[in-house]
């Protein structure tokens, strides 16, 4: 069978005469047709919804996936965050042992499959009235695409009359170990923001609500945590405000935003983070933590960064936020993004409850932590303490977590845990590890690292 796919890149001239450009025709001349888009906002801005609509005009069908998870090579992952091996100690590129076979990503990345990264994220499958307007979003990107100078035509959109009696409903999904919670009914708020058509300071406005209105606790997971200053200024507000509320949040231990100078003149820099969450941490140093997730290579005893790439966030047990905003300047004003504000007690406690198994493993006690929100700030903050402990005394970890403040933890973890920069990622491709190029190289990655936060320790108490 013949499949005819059109690509449409936005340089091309995309006329609104286009048979391309009605989003809700079924009558193009192609099968697949990909709509390549410029970035809103310029070079400091994209298009950074991650969005996957299935049978989008049967209601009554429709499925849609939003989050983090970017549908790109290198993103597959599972809980266990297992170390992949590099490829001259591999014994096969295509064949691996069936108790590793379900973290390889075989299906997923066939060639080079056990070179990657390790990676957190975060995903929701919505159906229901929701999915509409997620689907407007789509026709609405889809139609600006064509008419870039007309902003009327995708702000005043509307949806086609949905049809009747058309596409029966998926039947439930059951819930097993390895699936995600599945809700029956929650209502779901959907925050969208598009430089230039929705201008607006929705998602700002979203997160501050969130911080205000939280009692008891906020579990946070995020890329790019706090490098908003206003969100900040209301976490640091909230703290002092409410003296029963504990923060927790999870992060990259390193993330890719610059540094030093060119971070702050783009206003992205990785400095307002590592500064902005340390400001928190002395509002409340007993209520609030951050930590960076790793893994220990089992046989040269090396830490992996396991990179955390969720944008999650739990209030109370009462709602939860997810989506592809970051808490950040560029989310906030840039780019384009969509996040849901989801109301459901049993999908709040499930998803917090297999989040904290994932990353106390061996120190996860249910029953625990279910509605104790103090005991979860404490084993948290122990096993930290105790993996900082250990690999200080024998370079071992018994945990996977890394505290990331006060700022001699932060230093500490960069010096201790491997982070691949571009060169050591094509490095390791032809199965050179970390260790190696640790061991040959004079001018090492972590030496780097531990000199520039090292350096940045001392400019920040000068």
């Amino acid at each position: 069978m013949d499949i005819r796919v059109e690509a449409l890149h936005y340089s091309m001239t995309l006329s609104p005469d286009s048979e391309f450009a009605d989003p809700f025709s079924t009558e193009y001349d192609a099968d697949i047709v990909v709509l390549i888009v410029g970035n809103p906002k310029g070079i400091v801005s994209c298009c950074h919804e991650k969005l996957v609509l299935v049978d989008a005009d049967l209601p009554a069908r429709c499925v849609a996936f939003t989050g983090g998870f970017d549908i790109a090579r290198g993103r597959f992952d599972q809980p266990k965050h297992l170390p992949p091996k590099p490829l001259f100690e591999w014994r096969s590129l295509w064949r691996s042992e069936s108790e590793e076979e379900r973290y390889s990503g075989k299906e997923v990345q066939p060639f080079f499959r056990l070179i990657r990264m390790l990676w957190h994220d975060s995903q929701v499958l919505v159906q229901g009235p929701a999915t509409r307007t997620l689907y407007l979003h789509f026709a609405q990107r889809w139609i600006q695409s064509f008419n870039p100078q007309d902003l009327s035509v995708s702000r005043n959109l509307t949806l086609p009359p949905a049809p009747h009696n058309l596409g029966e409903p998926f039947t439930d999904p059951i819930h097993t170990d390895v699936h995600p919670c599945f809700i029956k009914e929650a209502p779901v708020r959907v925050f969208r923001q598009w430089p230039t058509v929705l201008q607006t300071h929705v998602l700002l406005d979203h997160y501050c609500s969130l911080i205000r209105r939280a009692k008891k606790y906020i579990y946070i997971e995020h890329q790019y945590p706090f490098q908003s200053f206003a969100l900040t200024h209301c976490m640091c507000a909230a703290m002092r405000r409410n003296p029963n509320l504990k923060v927790i949040v999870i992060a990259p231990v390193k993330n890719d935003l610059p540094n030093g100078i060119i971070g702050s003149l783009l206003d992205i820099s990785n400095d307002h983070i590592v500064e902005h969450l340390n400001m928190i941490h002395r509002t409340a140093p007993d209520r609030f933590a951050a930590y960076g997730i790793v893994r220990q290579e089992p046989t040269t005893k090396s830490l992996k960064a396991v990179y955390v790439h969720s944008k999650l966030m739990i209030v109370d047990d009462e709602i939860i936020s997810i989506g592809s905003s970051n808490l950040d300047y560029l989310s906030f004003s840039q780019s384009s993004e969509i996040t849901l504000e989801i109301y459901n007690r049993d999908l709040c406690i499930d998803t917090k409850l297999r989040l904290f198994q994932e990353h106390l493993e061996d120190f996860y006690n249910r029953d625990a932590l279910v509605d104790n929100f103090d005991t979860v700030f404490n084993t948290f903050e122990q096993v930290a303490q105790m993996n900082y402990d250990s690999y200080r005394s024998n370079g071992t970890v018994v945990g996977r977590l890394f505290s990331m403040v006060p700022h001699k933890y932060y230093i500490f973890a960069l010096g201790s845990i491997h982070v691949p920069n571009i060169v050591v990622k094509a490095l390791f491709k032809f199965g050179l590890t970390p260790d190696a190029i640790r061991k040959y190289l004079p001018f090492s990655t972590l030496q780097c690292c531990r000199r520039r936060a090292k350096s940045r320790l001392l400019r920040s108490r000068m």
